[in-house]
């Protein structure tokens, strides 16, 4: 008998894309990122329209074997934008970060903390998105903050990249309207 195979590590690249939840009369509950892995399929929207996507999703009859679970903060977001951020997050990660198209994701350790990489910038730029464990976050952004210092990364609140998206012309769509 040949030896068994080896077994594949978790920490692989899976693919995602952007999508819109309608009402049934076609107005916007909440644009999406939707990312897929071998386990589940997962809804990233803006925190303020999570428990509407969820309550709409809950309405709707599945043929497959679905669960809708509520997730709302379980992960804690940081942004890596710009023309250099695959670099430095490849850098930190110490291996190769391959999330070449928007939604794209896979997970990686960083000083033994789970996170989760997604291609996705809110400003619509060249960014990854940063998913970590809130306990950890703190313990993240220091490490990004030493690591990224030869990158020239400048750390910014929320408010700052929103201001950047507005800067760049990138609406947010929420229910009701555009913002």
């Amino acid at each position: 008998d040949p030896p068994p195979a080896p077994e594949l590590p978790i920490y692989h690249r899976v693919f995602g894309c952007r999508a819109a939840l309608l009402n049934a009369n076609g107005k916007l509950i909440s644009e999406l990122l939707v990312l897929a892995d071998e386990q589940a399929h997962w809804l990233m929207c803006e925190v303020t329209r999570s428990a509407a996507v969820t309550e709409t999703l809950t309405r709707y009859l599945f043929t497959e074997d679905v669960t809708v679970e509520h997730r709302e903060r379980r992960w804690a977001v940081l942004a890596v934008e710009g023309p250099r951020a695959i670099e430095l997050l490849t850098q930190t990660l110490r291996g190769v970060v391959s999330v070449p198209g928007t939604g794209d994701h896979v997970k990686k350790p960083l000083e033994d903390q789970p996170v989760w990489l997604i291609r996705h910038s809110p400003i619509g730029r060249l960014g990854v998105l940063c998913l970590v464990d809130p306990d950890a976050a703190p313990e993240v952004w220091k490490l990004l903050q030493r690591r990224g210092a030869p990158f020239g990364l400048r750390l910014a609140g929320w408010g700052a990249l929103n201001a950047a998206r507005i800067e760049a012309g990138v609406c947010v769509a929420r229910g009701g309207g555009v913002a």
